[in-house]
């Protein structure tokens, strides 16, 4: 099922903040990936980079949002590391904001407001996954060994406000825009 600019979404990387709002974005199946003789994932890794939007309102005031990111793949962790990360207003005007942490978990500092809704875009790098074993598991979201399925969530005040409903999946297969 497609659902856009209602709900949490992976992107393409050409994807902007009006898009999403509007609902006129795609939307990313997964990320493609290879192996090489000893199993490590190459380099070869597309897209290279993709965005996890996210749209929510805040029921009390907060100092900042966090968004995280988990797989289901083994033998490790294959998050993908944050090249950057955008707070906008419903007008898709930047804020300024600050963000840290690491690839489950990025926090953005900034003052919330109970009631006004806000868009956040982190943007992802596939490639930072290059040099890993490749995935030996089943992605629990379709069962097929060799690849891992992903969930993203954003939280504000430690409850979980939205998520992506549709499947993300780094695997060998094909991935769609759609």
């Amino acid at each position: 099922m497609k659902v856009c600019g209602t709900s949490g979404e992976l992107a393409p990387t050409q994807t902007t903040c009006g898009q999403f709002t509007s609902g006129t974005n795609l939307q990313q199946s997964g990320v493609n990936y290879s192996t090489d003789s000893p199993g490590n994932i190459t380099q070869n890794v597309n897209p290279g980079v993709f965005f996890y939007f996210t749209k929510f309102v805040p029921a009390a005031n907060a100092s900042g949002v966090l968004i995280t990111q988990a797989n289901d793949g083994g033998p490790g962790s294959y998050n993908f590391n944050v090249q950057s990360a955008q707070l906008f207003n419903a007008s898709c005007q930047q804020l300024s904001s600050s963000f840290s942490g690491s690839a489950s978990a990025t926090s953005m500092s900034f003052a919330l407001q109970k009631g006004v809704q806000y868009i956040v875009a982190v943007k992802y790098s596939a490639k930072s996954i290059a040099g890993r074993k490749g995935v030996a598991t089943a992605g629990q979201c379709d069962g097929v060994i060799g690849d891992a399925c992903y969930s993203y969530s954003t939280v504000v005040n430690g409850v979980v406000v939205d998520h992506n409903l549709n499947s993300f999946i780094l695997t060998k297969g094909p991935v769609t825009e759609f």
